[in-house]
């Protein structure tokens, strides 16, 4: 027993050591082979050639997809351009790395194309400032780029051609080689039996950790059907032909249907485009995409939803997957938002219009203050009625300050500042400031001085008017401020880059300004505090508009104050020198009632107003010639030469601005001053009437005063407006010194008889058309213009509005107004008339 287990012991001792001579034999011959075996199967396993081989395959493939990209953006337009811009990096990137790595490098040296690389790369630097530059001129060059792109193709291909076969020959041979040492190794091998074990132990941790990766994919995919069915958004997926494969529970909420009922439905059959377009889901040529569509519900209602398609491929084919959004509430917000912004908008032109009457309604009176003052000037003799009248016009000036300052902040808050840039002579306009303010600093007791470094300024380009409101504004401010004292006008000039830095410093030894109260002074509707000063009348706004102005001209502007010593407001501006010849500065004088005699055109539609009108050019020694339309007055300006044109603007067969076109077009006049006559005048108007050829613009009622200006070759002052009252009277007294009283009767006595067959006419409507109420009303208003019925000439003017914007007006909400205004206004006219007769007999 003890022998045969012995000898069994001595057998598997023996068998133990020849297995174990034999492995060692074995291994002694397997190690070098597996070692050399192992080096190239190193270098097979890195696939450096295949790898070599596969990246210059894969430039003549990235070449013809950036073709084919180009040919894309041909036949669909711009939107295509983020995939060119995709294409070209991708084949850029491939030929640099071919350039740049010494493994592909080599390749292609010794396949003797590393010169057609080099050129495929220069020809690419070309391109670049096309690609980097703007879409629009990549579009304009598409036909350059798809030149240098096609010149590529032969270096592409002979690279390709060559490098590969170079590289598939060596590979070939390694092959080779390695399968003798690979034959080698399978004998060895064979009595490798570890390897088994080692395949068999492989196979054990290959399985647990497959075991593990099934477990967490498990976990993932339930974690994925939660986030799927508990998501807000609609998540449906399709297959390529648009069948639906999954449906979450939030769309079946939103569409109104079952999940099994929507499996196997046609997406399309659900979500479409929300125009006229045909279905198209799924997008197949784009794996990503998102818009707007519209949802059908399953009760035949829509919905409005954002669509996002992602597509992937699964088990061999191809899937999509949509994201659906209700954007019911978005799209009310946005309608809600649009909706503000119109209201917005109609609040900024409401706001404008309200400007426009205000001008009318507030300023009209002030001027007729003024003008009635102007016209006693001459008549008053006594020291205590010129007294009174300067206390007159005083606080009419001051009120008109107060209206127009309030106006000027409103309008440059509404329309902005806009700056008209002119060459000026800026020491006359010191001069005039001067002399304008100097009489009004000596009634408080001031003494006011002008100081110059240097003494002669210059010429400069700026706004004069703006420069001239400016310290006006700054000068004003410091007399109401100041009594028995001094103000100084300091204004100095220094050259810097692009101009002349004009520094303008008004010093005052006023009651000063607190130092808490210094940063609101130039604030809106500030007035700060100044003991018995805050008296002192003002809107707090004239300030607050110098702030604005020198904001707009790009200056600065500040304070220094100490209370009780006084205030130095300061101003800085850069502005361009002028040149000495280009400038025409405008000094306003008392000239116009002197001015030469002129042949003069007057093209009015209103017997009434072409004789009142006529009166005055008359009496001031001029020539008139009159036309009752704009072809006549067309027709009169081509065959003969007149100084000036007045021209109407809204008369029956050709109105004045057709009329200025058609003389402006040629003719004996071509080149003569044309100023429209108007009742009514926005700033609009005026810059239409600009536009068209006129020169100027004058409202009615028209006085004396503005049309010597505009004869002149200035601006008409605005004096139009409307007023609360039925009749002015400042106008009609104006009429009176202008016409006999004789005259006078008579013109008010036709426009008498006009206003009753104006009336009649409206009450027997029936028998006239639109146009013909029209024509009869722009008449009519322009006789109460000239006649000062403020009240009825609006009312008709608004009616001539709504006659011109709108078809079949039904004029009975008018008639009764109309009525009404007309019986104040004979009335009134009727008792003027009476005094004219009254104070001819006396």
């Amino acid at each position: 027993m003890l022998t045969q287990k012995l000898g069994r012991m001595r057998v598997r001792s023996v068998q133990t050591a020849i297995l174990a001579v034999f492995g060692v034999l074995s291994l002694s011959l397997l190690i070098p082979l597996w070692v050399i075996v192992t080096d190239r199967l190193n270098e097979m396993q890195s696939a450096r050639r295949d790898n070599v081989i596969w990246t210059i395959t894969q430039l003549e493939v990235e070449y013809l997809e950036l073709e084919k990209a180009i040919l894309v953006l041909e036949l669909n337009g711009p939107e295509m351009l983020p995939e060119l811009h995709r294409r070209f990096n991708v084949f850029y990137s491939r030929v640099g790395t071919l350039r740049q790595s010494p493994l592909y490098r080599t390749a292609i040296t010794e396949a003797g194309e590393a010169a057609n690389l080099e050129l495929l790369q220069v020809r690419l630097e070309r391109l670049l400032p096309l690609m980097d530059g703007h879409d629009a001129e990549l579009m304009s060059q598409l036909g350059v780029f798809r030149a240098q792109v096609a010149a590529m193709r032969t270096p592409i291909q002979r690279i390709v051609k060559n490098g590969n076969f170079v590289l598939v020959t060596r590979i070939e041979e390694a092959r080779k080689e390695t399968a003798v040492l690979v034959r080698r190794l399978g004998v060895a091998s064979l009595v490798l039996f570890g390897s088994l074990f080692g395949a068999a132990v492989l196979y054990a941790r290959l399985f647990a950790v497959y075991k593990r990766r099934a477990k967490e994919n498990l976990q993932t995919s339930l974690r994925l059907s939660t986030v799927i069915s508990t998501s807000p958004d609609a998540i449906i997926v399709a297959d390529s032909a648009g069948g639906i494969l999954d449906f979450n529970d939030a769309a079946e909420r939103l569409f109104g249907v079952e999940h099994s009922h929507a499996i196997g439905q046609r997406i399309a059959e659900l979500v479409r485009p929300d125009t006229d377009e045909a279905d198209v889901l799924p997008e197949r040529e784009k794996n990503f995409f998102r818009r707007r569509m519209a949802g059908q519900r399953q009760d035949g209602s829509t919905v409005p939803l954002e669509v996002s398609q992602g597509s992937t491929a699964f088990e061999r084919r191809r899937v999509y997957v949509y994201f659906l959004r209700d954007i019911t509430e978005r799209l009310q917000s946005e309608a809600a938002l649009q909706a503000s912004l119109d209201k917005a908008r109609a609040g900024e032109r409401a706001k404008a219009h309200f400007l426009a009457v205000m001008s009318h309604e507030m300023r009209t009176p002030l001027n007729g203050i003024l003008g009635v003052v102007d016209l006693m000037r001459d008549s008053v003799t006594t020291e205590k009625d010129r007294h009174y009248l300067a206390l007159l016009e005083k606080s009419g000036q001051v009120l008109l300050e107060h209206v127009n300052e309030v106006l000027d902040i409103t309008a440059i808050e509404a329309q902005g500042i806009t700056l008209n840039v002119a060459p000026f002579h800026l020491d006359p306009l010191l001069e005039e400031l001067i002399s304008t303010f100097t009489p009004v600093a000596k009634a408080r007791g001031n003494r006011l001085e002008l100081s110059c470094s240097p003494e002669v300024l210059g010429y400069f380009q700026g706004d004069l008017m703006r420069l001239r409101q400016i310290i006006a504004n700054l000068l004003s401010n410091a007399i109401k401020f100041t009594e028995n004292g001094r103000i100084d006008l300091v204004v100095s000039a220094c050259p810097v880059n692009g101009g002349q830095e004009i520094e303008i410093q008004v010093a005052d030894t006023g009651v000063g300004i607190p130092e808490e109260n210094q940063a609101y002074v130039f604030d809106d509707f500030v007035r700060v505090g100044r003991g018995r000063a805050s008296q002192v009348e003002g809107t707090g706004l004239g300030l607050g508009i110098v702030r604005r102005i020198v904001t707009a001209m790009g200056g600065q502007v500040g304070l220094d104050s100490i209370k009780g010593e006084g205030s130095l407001f300061w101003v800085r501006l850069v502005l361009p020198e002028a040149q000495v010849q280009a400038v025409e500065t405008v000094i306003e004088t008392d000239q116009n009632k002197d001015l030469r005699p002129m042949e003069i055109l007057m093209v009015e539609d209103n017997p009434t107003n072409r004789f009142v009108l006529r009166e005055m050019l008359e009496q001031d020694g001029h020539f008139v010639t009159e036309a009752e339309n704009g072809k006549i007055g067309a027709e009169l300006a081509q065959d003969r030469h007149f100084d000036t044109i007045l021209m109407d603007i809204n008369m029956p067969v050709m109105g004045g601005v057709e009329a200025t076109r058609l003389i402006r077009a040629g003719g004996a006049s071509k080149g003569v001053r044309i100023i429209a006559l108007t009742a009514h005048v926005l700033d609009q108007d005026t810059q239409f009437y600009r536009e068209v050829g006129m020169n100027g613009v004058v409202s009615k009622p028209i006085s004396r005063r503005n049309i010597r200006r505009v004869l002149g070759g200035k601006t008409a002052r605005t004096e139009d407006g409307r007023r609360s009252r039925t009749l002015d009277r400042v106008v009609l007294s104006q009429l009176c010194k202008t016409l006999p009283s004789d005259r006078m009767a008579h013109t008010i006595s036709g426009v008498l008889t006009e206003g009753d067959d104006y009336i009649a006419a409206l009450e027997g409507r029936s028998a006239l058309t639109q146009e013909e109420v029209l024509d009869m009303t722009h008449t009519f208003a322009g006789s109460c213009a000239i006649m000062g019925a403020t009240r009825l000439r609006n009312t008709l003017a608004r009616l001539e509005e709504t006659l011109r914007r709108q078809q079949d007006v039904d004029l009975n909400p008018w008639i009764a107004p109309l009525q009404t205004l007309w019986r104040e206004t004979r009335a009134e006219l009727e008792d003027f008339t009476a005094e004219i007769r009254g104070n001819r007999k006396g």
